[in-house]
């Protein structure tokens, strides 16, 4: 509600808290959208720890999304190390879900052959945890 401003006055503030109590009671719609909060500093402190923490526990899930920005921090060492086999795993990963990104398919063809061999081996062995 407070973040479109539906029935009530738009809040940022309010609505990050929210997705954040909700994030912490298991809600995976709230987990990504806190994340995103968290690495944009959208109502609250900008926090990229913190916000690749919690893609770090949607991605193996299964979440398409979280895969993606995962492989995009990876990518840019943001929150997390810089890590091109992981960046192009979890890509791998996310393109295979159906979500294409232009800017993941470049660095995919920056890394050298043996990087892309090894994360096209893991995106194929890849299973969602429970």
């Amino acid at each position: 509600l407070y973040q479109n401003g539906r029935g009530v006055k738009k809040d940022e503030i309010l609505a990050t808290i929210y997705f954040g109590q909700a994030a912490r009671q298991g809600h995976d719609s709230a987990q990504i959208e806190y994340a995103t909060r968290l690495l944009n500093g959208n109502g609250i402190g900008k926090n990229e720890n913190d916000a690749a923490e919690w893609f770090q526990i949607n991605a193996p899930r299964g979440n398409v999304v979280a895969q993606n920005r995962l492989a995009h921090l990876h990518r840019t060492g943001t929150g997390v190390p810089l890590d091109p086999p992981n960046m192009a795993r979890w890509y791998l990963i996310s393109k295979k879900a159906g979500l294409d990104d232009n800017v993941l398919e470049a660095s995919l063809g920056e890394v050298d052959t043996e990087v892309a061999t090894l994360a096209e081996r893991m995106a194929e062995e890849w299973k969602p945890e429970l």
